[in-house]
């Protein structure tokens, strides 16, 4: 651990700041910051530093320092510690302030180790695995940024007020060179200090007589903890702005289009990821694991696009984070079909008939067939190889109990779909096996009895 002592009591406080904000672990920041001995049973021990981090309500006039007993969870006129002592199988354990246990974005998980509580935050950024709210160090207990600064900035629940980020710190050091400029109770710009530097029996065993003695309760600044955290989870997205048709970031705060509405497009590449999560139905992607949100989607030729507002609620963090090297940044045209700009632009109900072949047979099977198309599996995106469209054909013969010998159809057309099946046909072109697919699907609804013109 560095050492902080200074006759000038301003360079002790932005030294010991210093070093807390270079303790910021990505979206970690220390909540719990112990080094050296000062809670210890075993007495004083030279450079001992002990950072705890707290709310106290905006506006608050600091009089003192150390406002708040340490891990307790009383109130102090709207302030609290956001680290908390429980008892978990007859053993102290860290765990957040009780009050912030009552918000919907916390989920208890089973217990892992037996130092802090394990805890998840299901946040906005829709994480199919929540962020652990918190992490013990090395004898430090680190918090989730985006966690604490949900609640600094908006007052919710059983929350009052909104907060700031103050963190009250003890640090004891012994050393008889000093002349220190101030000592006592020091309002400290946003905070408070009280500063000691005595003679303590303790440090004689050391040879050193005086101790150093520094208690405060200082303000924190959120953009300098954020301009410490590393950008892991930023999304380099480029959207197309809807109005303007000018490329511009992506707005993470967009959830609805409503006023800004953007499309983001994707060339096909990111499909095998999006598969990986979903299956393509209509206009919408079906989620295949629990805990994600159903998505709109476009499919054109040669990209897939998302609705800003979609992508930003709907879509999984860990997908976007996979697609996102695939992000078109130069195509701002031709980029909405026809279903598409109906249902969403014109708010047309009846878009049945404007779906292409394959879509309207997923819109069908997932009103008919839904649970054995999800059993076998079945996918309605344009299959780019003889394998995938024959795994299509045998699935969707499974789910509905169609056979080859049943369609209506030529005998020439049975036997080369049944090579297609038996993956003995050879596609001249990617083209020609899309065109196949469309009338095969066309095929099937008919098949099934259903209108391509109407549902």
């Amino acid at each position: 651990m560095s050492r902080f002592v200074d006759n000038n009591h301003e360079k002790v406080i932005e030294g010991i700041l210093s070093y807390y904000y270079s303790k910021i672990q990505g979206d970690y920041i220390p909540a719990i910051l112990n080094e050296g001995s000062l809670f210890s049973p075993d007495g004083f021990v030279n450079d001992d530093l002990y950072i705890k981090l707290i709310a106290v309500k905006k506006e608050t006039h600091i009089r003192n320092t150390w406002m708040l007993h340490n891990l307790s969870s009383s109130k102090e006129n709207g302030s609290f510690n956001f680290i908390v002592e429980y008892k978990y199988l007859r053993k102290n354990i860290f765990g957040i302030h009780p009050d912030l246990l009552c918000d919907s974005s916390v989920s208890l998980c089973k217990q892992e180790d037996d130092n802090v509580l394990t805890l998840e935050f299901l946040d906005a950024s829709h994480k199919i695995n929540g962020d652990r709210i918190l992490k013990y160090r090395d004898n430090n207990v680190l918090i989730n940024f985006p966690f604490i600064h949900n609640f600094s900035d908006k007052a919710d629940f059983s929350f009052d007020y909104e907060y700031d980020l103050f963190i009250e710190i003890e640090y004891r050091t012994f050393n008889d060179n000093l002349l220190p400029i101030k000592t006592g109770p020091i309002e400290f710009r946003n905070g408070f200090v009280d500063l000691s530097y005595e003679s303590n029996d303790a440090g004689k065993n050391n040879g050193v007589n005086k101790l150093y003695w520094l208690r405060a309760t200082i303000k924190l600044e959120t953009n300098k903890i954020i301009s410490c955290k590393d950008n892991n989870n930023e999304l380099k997205i480029s959207v197309v702005d809807l109005e303007t048709r000018n490329i511009r970031k992506l707005n993470p705060d967009n959830f609805d289009d409503d006023m800004h509405a953007g499309l983001i497009v994707f060339s096909n590449e990111a499909v095998n990821f999006i598969k990986k999560y979903y299956y393509f139905y209509d206009l919408y992607l079906i989620p295949k694991i629990s805990n994600i949100q159903s998505c709109l989607i476009d499919v054109l030729d040669d990209c897939v696009v998302f609705w800003e507002g979609e992508f930003n609620s709907n879509l999984p963090f860990e997908l976007k984070k996979e697609i996102q090297k695939y992000n078109l940044v130069s195509v701002k045209e031709h980029i909405i079909s026809d279903a598409m700009y109906r249902s969403q632009l014109l708010a047309q109900w009846d878009i049945y008939k404007y779906l292409l072949p394959n879509q309207q047979l997923g819109r069908q099977m997932l009103a008919h067939y839904r649970d054995v198309c999800f059993e076998q599996g079945i996918d309605f995106y344009p299959p780019r190889s003889e394998n995938e469209y024959s795994v299509f054909i045998e699935k969707f013969f499974k789910a509905t109990g169609l056979d080859i010998n049943g369609l209506h159809i030529s005998k020439e057309n049975k036997e080369k779909l049944k090579n297609i099946l038996l993956r003995k046909y050879v596609f001249q072109s990617a083209k020609d096996m899309y065109i196949n697919y469309q009338g095969l699907c066309l095929l099937f609804l008919r098949e099934l009895g259903f209108n391509s013109e109407q549902e």
